[in-house]
């Protein structure tokens, strides 16, 4: 510990020097220093901050239990306040005031200041380390509540995309097979059309969803994210208004990560317009950078999801600041929720899908922002390691017997699916049998084993599972040709290992030409 430095407030110069001869017991290493006012105290803690200060109560300008109310006058040191006639209502004055402590003045009192100051000093320690405590318990919970919200906002995402992906499977597979069962010079036909393009673009939304979750993991390949950056740029400019201006620099000439390529720069490009959109019509600039940053350094940021630990001691950092309008601090835990905009209502996905997609790298966001001053957005990913390994192709064309008793399991939990997807397969002159879960599966297959030539899977069923399905019908017959159906993205699915791989993985919703070729590619279509 350095020097002690006291503050002594008091007009009284007798009671000064008692307190000053007192405080020299203390050693060499104590300063005291004295104000005779409160006008001389606000001079002398602007000018050198002490470590503890004793103030008497009443001084020529005012007194000291009125003024130490404000944070200003108070400062971050202990004050012990000292009165000549000490009584229960002054003592609850001076503590609501703000002081740490109080004493009576006598000259026994002025004896034991050492003892006095060296109490309001440790209480004073012990005060700060319970509210330093308290501070990070707050700073916990609220990080835990944000990681809950993540948590329950990604479960609700992914139970509507489930659901929704069922239901456009629905309306979609009916779709088409109603235009199909039309003359094509049917005026109908026209709607039909516009209908199924309505579907689709719903769809889309839905991937949106498990984007957001961070559930569409893509293709993921060796990408230099110094090339995907300058190879973006075209498309980057075009998305600014004209009055903003790009520029980009490279600390480093190339930074190698594992990604899938479109959906980082679908994640970059949604940074970029959000940018574009903070500068609006003003004059304007759009700073992208890309350098390695230490993951040290980062625990300074505000990062995004806030349970986010890095992993290895470097990152890929991609910055986009802008000079836009910049927000508020206390927007930012609103920042990457579904549909929220500080501009206009039903923006929709788009720093939401950048969080998802992030952190489907395994990567985080940082943000930085002031209003009025623009804002700085720090995509962290991952730096490539060496010998990535790949995941082998999974698709296979695997023959099979067919006849015309042969029969196709289908198994799905959802009614309208399996009767869209029935309906499909009859079209196509499949004979189906259905089944409305894992357990059902297995009472049909064993009904129907010698006849049933390959299964349509539902991947997520109540009970058993798509992979334990397949599973148990594997272990009856070891060849059994296998689809697996799913809304939720390929690689999610097909991403961990299993014991039993499906031949062919079929995203929901599907056209009647999906469906058909992938039986064809399983090898279970009639002959």
């Amino acid at each position: 510990m350095g020097r002690l430095s006291i503050l002594i407030v008091d007009d009284d110069p007798a009671h000064i020097d008692a307190i000053r001869r007192s405080l020299e017991k203390m050693g060499k290493d104590v300063d005291v220093y004295t104000a005779g006012s409160l006008a001389q105290y606000r001079l002398a803690i602007a000018d050198h901050p002490p470590d503890i200060v004793l103030m008497d109560i009443r001084l020529p300008d005012g007194r000291s239990v009125d003024t130490l109310t404000s944070p200003a006058e108070a400062g971050p040191f202990p004050i012990v306040i000292m009165t000549s006639y000490g009584n229960e209502q002054i003592a609850v004055e001076a503590i609501k005031s703000g002081a740490l402590d109080y004493v009576v003045k006598s000259p026994e009192a002025f004896a034991n200041m050492p003892r006095t100051v060296a109490r309001g000093l440790r209480e004073w320690k012990l005060l700060q380390d319970r509210r330093h405590a308290d501070e990070e318990r707050l700073r916990l919970e609220r990080k835990l509540q944000q990681v809950m919200k993540a948590e329950s906002l990604g479960r609700m995402a992914g139970a509507i995309a489930h659901h929704y992906n069922n239901l456009l499977g629905a309306v979609m597979g009916n779709l088409e097979l109603a235009r199909d069962e039309l003359p094509a010079e049917a005026k109908v036909q026209n709607y039909i059309a516009e209908a199924m393009d309505a579907s689709r673009r719903a769809a889309e939304i839905s991937t949106q969803m498990l984007s957001y979750l961070g559930k569409t993991f893509g293709k993921k390949e060796p990408v230099d994210l110094v090339t995907l950056c300058t190879q973006s740029l075209p498309h980057w400019q075009a998305s600014l208004p004209k009055t903003a201006r790009l520029k980009i620099g490279f600390d480093i000439p190339k930074v190698m990560i594992h990604a899938d390529t479109a959906q980082l720069r679908q994640a970059l490009s949604n940074i970029v317009i959000n940018a574009g959109e903070a500068i609006g019509d003003r004059k304007g600039e759009v700073d992208i950078t890309v350098r390695l940053a230490p993951a040290e350094d980062i625990r300074v940021f505000r990062i995004y999801p806030p349970d986010w630990v890095p992993k290895g001691k470097w990152l890929a950092c991609i910055s986009v600041s802008d000079t836009g309008v910049g927000m508020q601090p206390a927007i930012f835990d609103k920042l990457f929720d579904p549909f929220f905009s500080t501009k206009f209502t039903g923006r929709g996905l788009g720093l939401a899908v950048v969080l998802g997609l992030i952190g489907a790298h395994g990567g985080a966001v940082s943000v930085e922002s002031d209003p009025g001053k623009g804002s700085l957005f720090r995509v962290l990913l991952p730096v490539l390691e060496q010998n990535i390994q790949t995941a082998p192709k999974m698709d296979a064309v695997v023959p099979g017997p067919a006849d015309d008793q042969s029969l196709i399991l289908l198994v799905d939990d959802d009614p309208r699916m399996r009767k869209m997807t029935t309906a499909m397969l009859n079209h196509l002159g499949q004979s189906v049998v259905e089944a409305s879960d894992g357990l059902n599966a297995l009472e049909v297959f064993r009904e129907y084993s010698d006849r049933i030539r390959c299964v349509l899977l539902d991947f997520t069923m109540p009970g058993m599972n798509g992979w334990e399905t397949l599973e148990a019908l594997r272990a009856i017959r070891s060849d059994l040709p296998a689809i697996l159906l799913s809304g939720y993205d390929r690689n999610r699915v097909l991403g961990a290992e299993h014991s039993d791989q499906p031949h062919i993985f079929l995203h929901k919703p599907f056209r009647v030409a999906d469906l058909k070729e992938a039986i064809e590619r399983a090898g279970g279509s009639q002959k």
